[in-house]
C-alpha cells in the first residue's frame, strides 16, 4: 500500500503535478536542504515551481522499492537538463542510490 503512495508521488513529479505534490505532503511536513535549511509544506510550493522552471525535462526513473513498517526506501536515477537564462545548457545528472559493484 505504501508503495502506491511512493509511485503516486513520484508520478506527479514526473507530471510536474504541483498541486498533487503539495497535497501530498503532509501538514507538518518539512524539506531540510543540504546547509540545514527548514521549509515547511507552504514554502515548497515555491520551491517546487522554481525547481521546475530551473529543470522542464526532471524526471525519477525508479528501479527498486524496499517497504517496512517505518519507512520506504525507493532506488532511483534522475536526469534533468538546467535552463540558465536565455541560453539552455544541459547538465546531464544521473544517480543511483544503490551501487550494482
Amino acid at each position: 500500500m505504501k508503495q502506491d503512495i511512493v509511485v503516486k508521488f513520484v508520478e506527479a513529479i514526473n507530471n510536474q503535478n504541483l498541486s498533487l505534490i503539495i497535497d501530498m505532503m503532509s501538514e507538518d511536513f518539512y524539506f531540510i536542504d543540504t546547509y540545514g535549511n527548514k521549509e515547511n509544506k507552504e514554502q515548497m510550493k515555491i520551491g517546487w515551481q522554481g525547481y521546475f522552471n530551473w529543470f522542464p525535462d526532471y524526471l525519477i526513473e525508479i528501479y527498486d522499492y524496499i517497504e517496512s513498517d517505518k519507512f520506504s526506501i525507493i532506488n532511483y536515477r534522475k536526469s534533468k537538463c538546467f535552463i540558465f537564462g536565455k541560453q539552455r545548457k544541459i547538465l546531464r545528472v544521473s544517480r543511483l542510490l544503490e551501487s550494482n559493484n
